[in-house]
């Protein structure tokens, strides 16, 4: 999983991170969660993730309806383990699953492939998220912005009520900056 993807310019990863929160929104306005938010299940309209090109989300075979009046949080385990955010792990998730998964996507995005929590299967994988432990270190992180890596931190947050739900991502300092 490692080094299989290019590091894309803090730009390009600015905008697709904004494409890919404003259809979570979307998606949680009509009370739905993806729960399996990854790479493997975005894709371009041009192939790149420029200005230009449109984020399509697939693959809801995952999907949840969320009804919040009748259902506090899901307990179904699904989704990619190295997206899964912590409730998911354990069983006891709502919808700021999603915005997680946005964290971990945009930290492979930015590191040329790298995950936050790595692991050789999936038991290490599960334990490093329960622990929530990543890090910027390594060279491919000295040219990115502090605010790219606040929008990070932000989203990777084990308490699901400090992660911001879709709105308040948007309004962050990084997504606001002018590239």
């Amino acid at each position: 999983r490692q080094n299989s993807y290019r590091a894309f310019s803090l730009a390009e990863v600015q905008e697709f991170g904004k494409q890919l929160i404003r259809t979570v929104k979307f998606l949680h306005s009509m009370n739905l969660i993806h729960t399996d938010l990854k790479l493997e299940n975005i894709m371009f309209e041009d192939d790149s993730p420029t200005a230009t090109a449109s984020v399509k989300l697939i693959d809801f075979g995952l999907s949840t309806k969320y009804l919040s009046n009748e259902y506090k949080y899901m307990r179904e385990r699904v989704g990619t383990v190295y997206t899964m955010s912590p409730q998911v792990v354990q069983g006891r998730y709502d919808k700021s699953c999603d915005l997680w998964s946005v964290g971990v996507i945009t930290y492979i995005l930015l590191s040329g492939g790298e995950l936050p929590f790595p692991g050789k299967n999936r038991a290490q994988i599960v334990k490093m998220i329960m622990q929530c432990k990543f890090s910027f270190h390594g060279k491919q992180w000295s040219n990115v912005s502090k605010e790219a890596k606040d929008f990070i931190t932000s989203l990777l947050q084990m308490d699901p009520l400090d992660r911001p739900r879709a709105d308040a991502a948007l309004k962050s300092n990084w997504m606001k900056k002018q590239f």
